[in-house]
């Protein structure tokens, strides 16, 4: 049985990732603290979307473990490793949100990214980052992502476009 961690929304839910299915690489979150990231991000973001849009909506990245992330922009650690060796690595993963439970990329079928990025910045909803990223076809209203992060009172309601995400 899913262990439920809103409403809505299961740990395993969360954590799914069909890159670590194809790769092997056991993505579940146990750290505690990253668990209690991931009931945040769920119940004070998620939860009201997916109770805004009368829909379900699912993840298409939600938590990423340390070898999934690096799976995942092996471009850039690859980079990193060269120019800066381990340290920058070490330092560009503990900088991203997705490794603490803070960050989901959602889409919903049927709502432009655009406009759904534009529902969230406009709806009293606190966030940390609210970015639409990965847009590369701008009249395709299904180009792209948009990404979510929750950070218990250290919020910054940061809403930008990104286009270029590193992949």
């Amino acid at each position: 049985m899913p262990q439920m961690i809103s409403k809505y929304f299961s740990l395993e839910e969360m954590c799914r990732s069909d890159l670590a299915d194809r790769n092997g690489i056991d993505n579940l979150a146990r750290d505690p603290a990253v668990i209690a990231a991931l009931t945040d991000l769920a119940t004070r973001l998620l939860d009201p979307i997916r109770e805004h849009y009368g829909r379900s909506i699912r993840p298409n990245s939600g938590y990423r473990s340390r070898k999934l992330e690096e799976k995942l922009y092996f471009k850039k650690v690859a980079e990193l490793k060269r120019s800066g060796g381990a340290a920058a690595v070490d330092a560009w993963f503990n900088a991203k949100q997705h490794p603490k439970g803070e960050a989901a990329d959602l889409e919903i079928p049927g709502v432009p990214n655009a406009k759904f990025y534009e529902w969230i910045k406009g709806s009293g909803l606190e966030f940390d980052q609210l970015i639409l990223e990965g847009v590369t076809r701008p009249d395709d209203p299904t180009s792209g992502w948009v990404h979510v992060s929750y950070r218990r009172g250290r919020n910054r309601r940061k809403a930008f476009l990104m286009a270029d995400t590193g992949l």
